[in-house]
């Protein structure tokens, strides 16, 4: 009789791991959706909430200091709305509405048309002045400024009705054409720039306009978006075909990590905010939405509140038909809920088989996290923050894909964690 000995089973050696993700892995490996950044996590991103009921609906929204106003195709109006409401009667859309103090320190709202500049007195006086209107417009050294074309033209210190073209009160310049039409201008600390659509020209504008001079900026990141300049304080942000820059000073600098790539076609009516820099645009996953730029954290986001106008100030405005409103510190998404999402991943595993067990959020509130493989294998788990969660099923697979839903708006993530084992 021979001897028997004990068979061994030999199990495959699994490696526990542990990938964390934080505040910065979040932002360069996952897709935010209505996320933003404060004090080290990820929260809700603005909401809106409905201010006011304007007549007509609004072809254009802008903000005059803490005054609102929408302007209405079907009517040919301007209205300013709230409790000192009032309306005016303007028959093209304005590109710019500026607040103009006169000599006798009265002050003037100034409609800049393509065509025509119309003045309206605090009185209820009105004045239309033909042929200075302009693409944009910006006061600057008591003066106001327009351009459209290949002229930039100048009205007299304190008289923005008064154009004429003469010693110590207005006049033009003439620019070359190879730069395209004018676009925007900014009058940024003690310059004023103006915008074309494949370049950037300073104007000298001091003392006696018989030194007005302008000058070219090198500029080399290609086409202007039309609607995208706004003025966020320290600097111009603008979109070109190229991304987003900024200019202060006499450079451009282009804005890495701006998110460019997520959004369809070309962004438009840009305005700034408490120094950051929102556009409309389409965002190629999630559509719709407002995109923000904040100068302060280097991170750009998508704020998927809806409207068809935008303006800025001291408070963001939009407006949709005769709505108006103004985002607000928190909200939730017109639709669906705050999500972020990666697609199929290695999730940084190097082993030939990989599994997935769970999933901890750092921060507070309560998540649905669900988790596919390239197989279509799915899990999903939920529960509170700092609590791990364990999916019912053992998820195997080369890569994954994992979403994480937040329930409401009052959730703070800090970090993902990722528990696995890899042979």
């Amino acid at each position: 009789m021979g001897l028997t000995m004990p068979k061994k089973t030999a199990y495959p050696a699994f490696r526990a791991r542990k990938i964390e993700f934080g505040l910065a892995g979040l932002y360069a490996g996952f897709s935010l959706r209505h996320l933003r950044e404060k004090d080290g996590a990820l929260v809700c991103a603005e909401g809106t909430e409905r201010r006011f009921d304007a007549p007509s609906a609004a072809a254009a929204v802008y903000t005059v200091g803490n005054e609102v106003y929408i302007w209405s195709a079907q009517t040919a109006k301007l209205y300013r709305l709230g409790a000192a409401a009032a309306e005016y009667s303007v028959a093209e859309k304005p590109n710019r509405l500026i607040s103009f103090p006169d000599k006798a320190n009265n002050r003037l709202l100034c409609a800049v048309g393509g065509s025509a500049l119309t003045l309206f007195g605090a009185d209820g006086s009105r004045k239309t002045v033909a042929g200075k209107g302009g693409a944009c417009a910006a006061v600057f050294k008591e003066r106001l400024f327009t351009a459209d074309g290949s002229r930039i033209r100048y009205s007299e210190p304190l008289q923005p009705d008064c154009w004429e073209e003469a010693r110590g009160k207005g006049g033009y310049i003439e620019l070359p054409s190879e730069d395209g039409e004018f676009l925007g201008a900014v009058a940024l600390r003690d310059q004023l720039f103006f915008f074309r659509e494949r370049g950037i020209v300073l104007l000298r504008a001091n003392g006696d306009e018989l030194n007005f001079r302008a000058v070219p900026l090198r500029f080399g990141a290609g086409a202007i978006v039309s609607g995208s300049i706004a003025d966020c304080g320290n600097a111009v942000y603008f979109f070109t075909d190229r991304g987003l820059f900024s200019l202060s000073g006499g450079a451009c600098v282009k804005i890495e990590n701006s998110l460019f790539s997520r959004i369809s076609g070309k962004p438009s009516q840009a305005c700034s905010c408490n120094g950051n820099y929102y556009a409309l645009c389409t965002n190629r996953q999630f559509g719709k939405s407002v995109y923000c730029y904040e100068p302060l954290t280097g991170r750009a986001r998508f704020i998927l509140s809806g409207g068809s106008c935008l303006a800025g100030g001291e408070s963001v405005f939009t407006a949709s038909g005769t709505a108006v409103s103004r985002l607000s510190e928190i909200g939730m998404p017109q639709s669906g809920a705050c999500e972020l999402s990666c697609g199929l991943s290695e999730l940084g595993m190097s082993g030939d088989e990989r599994f997935l067990d769970g999933i901890k959020l750092s921060g507070e509130g309560t998540f649905t996290v669900t988790v596919r493989t390239e197989r279509g294998d799915q899990a999903v788990a939920s529960g509170e923050a700092e609590t791990v969660l364990r999916f019912p099923v053992r998820l195997r697979g080369g890569k994954f894909s994992i979403s994480v839903r937040a329930d409401g708006t009052a959730f703070k993530m800090r970090s993902l964690t990722v528990l696995a084992r890899e042979i």
